[in-house]
């Protein structure tokens, strides 16, 4: 299974929320029905033509209510030592564009 995991550090007051519209951008559906104000569950739609074992799910949830950080994990059922995988490469891109926004955010 490919896994990336990182801290991303936020202000106390943003809401996961916030990052719906950046994983919607990256071509993931979030599902409402597990998501919560304390974590975010996204992951490739199932219209989707990638093949199954590099469906990327993505997870973002508060480290704890107070937390100023937020733990990301992207991961799919490819192999871990392979390189340039799908995961890999929505992981790099998932991280540019949520540190954006934190950015601009706080400006």
């Amino acid at each position: 299974m490919a896994l990336f995991k990182y801290l991303l550090p936020i202000s106390s007051d943003t809401e996961l929320k916030s990052f719906n519209s950046v994983i919607e951008e990256l071509g993931f559906d979030i599902d409402q029905s597990i998501s919560s104000e304390y974590q975010l569950f996204a992951k490739d739609p199932a219209t989707s033509k990638v093949e199954w074992e590099s469906i990327v799910s993505i997870l973002i949830a508060r480290c704890n209510k107070d937390s100023c950080d937020v733990f990301i994990e992207v991961r799919s059922s490819e192999p871990t030592l392979k390189k340039n995988t799908r995961c890999e490469l929505k992981a790099k891109e998932l991280k540019v564009a949520l540190e954006q926004n934190v950015r601009s955010e706080s400006n």
